[in-house]
């Protein structure tokens, strides 16, 4: 048996009359086999080499004598040609490019073997692609997708990629390679803070996408700065925001209640909720577009207000028991804290997956007839938020601490039983399960007590 042609064969016994013909009915719909073929012999057994067949496709045959002027027609068999390795190969357009790393894509079509291997290499160079990234086994399948992530790179630097599947040809026993074309991207400047030794900021590690800084109107200052914030474009969102919370940044009649695009990242990376709401994009009327750092801890400067209604500032929340309920209230009591202490320090965010989690993802998908970026937008498993509070002599140095973090799982909460405070956690535990290393510009003589508590009346006092 070949990709194009079998032998069939066949047989009788006890004839009692004379065989004037033998031969076989075959087709590739059982039961209804209209292509006949003589054998050209009379005696048994007997068989046909039969051309001219589709690769990869399973044949139906019976064979037949004519005895005595009689056609018997013997029971029905199968076979099924040789696959022959016929995939294209297509390398998409890289996503997720940051300063360290990209999501290479690629697909495949047309494959009538068995497709054990998908990936990519890449390098450097467009000749010279001698890095293998392994991504994912389809198995039988005619097409499929398929991407991985490339992590460690080098910032603003050019990177060439092309994906390949490795098909087994059945017509010659061997495996097959079929590339897509080369492709490049390259990755943007490293992250790194326009200013740096602000107590609210966390550590940056150079692999963040994007890391920006907003401030007020004037110039760009220490005492006039808005927030911090650290951009996913795989998850479109912020997975921290930063910032300084005094008494004056929450009095006063700033307010710009409407969503607009971050300057600073193209359009096409952030969720386009910017003229309408999760319940318009995508059929998802439970959620908010819900802010990081709140409108409301900015009144005192329109230009600060406004930079809080960035796309890249909000998250999908659920809005009923969540956003406008526990969430909400913890960013009231945190307001409060401001009338008995100087400056709080604030860092907040969402959490998808805890480090070395395999917590299911949930998405939002774009409502019919909406242009919805993403299609499919991953909703946060967690949100939690972190506080700092400093004591200073009189030279303004640091001669205490205290810390408290909060943590919740995004679902809705019952107000009569469940309380912010009751979901109080120490900073090292959100650290834990963020990977993220918070106030790392806090002196680590103080870290470690003030990142240790748990007391939310302790905070409080302090």
């Amino acid at each position: 048996m070949s990709s194009t042609g079998a032998t069939l064969s066949g047989s009788f016994t006890g004839e009692t009359g004379a065989i004037s013909e033998t031969g076989f009915y075959y087709g590739t719909t059982s039961g209804s086999l209209g292509n006949k073929v003589a054998a050209g012999g009379t005696s048994s057994p007997f068989s046909k080499a039969i051309s001219g067949l589709t690769a990869n496709t399973t044949y139906y045959f019976k064979a037949y004598v004519v005895e005595g002027g009689q056609e018997v027609v013997g029971s029905e068999e199968s076979f099924r040609t040789k696959a022959v390795a016929t995939s294209t190969v297509t390398t998409s357009a890289a996503t997720g490019v940051g300063s360290a790393r990209a999501t290479l894509q690629g697909s495949f079509t047309g494959a009538t073997g068995r497709v054990y291997e998908a990936g990519f290499y890449w390098g450097t160079s467009a000749g010279n692609l001698n890095n293998e990234l392994y991504a994912s086994s389809p198995g039988e399948v005619a097409s499929g997708s398929f991407n991985q992530e490339l992590t460690s790179l080098s910032s603003t630097t050019t990177y060439y990629y092309k994906a390949y599947v490795l098909e087994y040809n059945e017509a010659t026993s061997e495996y097959v390679y079929r590339y897509g074309d080369v492709r490049s991207f390259t990755t943007s400047a490293a992250v790194s803070y326009p200013q740096t030794g602000w107590l609210e900021l966390p550590a940056v590690t150079g692999s963040e996408d994007f890391v920006g800084q907003f401030y007020g109107s004037g110039t760009q200052t220490a005492a006039n700065r808005n927030y911090s914030y650290n951009y996913s474009y795989t998850w479109y969102a912020s997975l921290w925001v930063a910032y300084p919370l005094t008494a004056a940044h929450t009095s006063g009649s700033g307010s710009t209640s409407s969503w607009r695009y971050n300057p600073n990242i193209a359009n096409n990376k952030q969720v386009n909720i910017v003229s309408n709401s999760y319940g318009t994009m995508y059929n998802a009327s439970a959620y908010a577009r819900g802010h990081q750092i709140p409108n409301a801890s900015r009144k005192s400067d329109d230009t600060m207000n406004l930079q809080t209604y960035y796309s890249t500032n909000q998250t999908p929340q659920l809005q009923n028991k969540f956003n406008g309920s526990i969430w909400g209230t913890l960013e009231g009591a945190v307001r409060s804290l401001t009338s008995g202490t100087d400056t709080v320090y604030v860092v907040t965010g969402p959490t998808y997956r805890k480090v070395n989690g395999n917590e299911t993802i949930n998405y939002l998908t774009g409502a019919g007839g909406q242009n919805a970026n993403p299609a499919s937008l991953p909703i946060p498993n967690y949100y939690w938020k972190a506080l700092l509070k400093v004591s200073r002599d009189a030279n303004g140095n640091i001669t205490n601490a205290m810390a408290i973090g909060f943590w919740f799982d995004h679902r809705e909460y019952d107000k009569d039983t469940e309380f912010y405070y009751n979901f109080a956690v120490s900073v090292d535990q959100i650290e834990t399960w963020t990977g993220f290393d918070l106030f790392a510009n806090l002196p680590a003589a103080l870290q470690t007590t003030a990142e240790a508590n748990t007391s939310w009346s302790g905070f409080q006092s302090f």
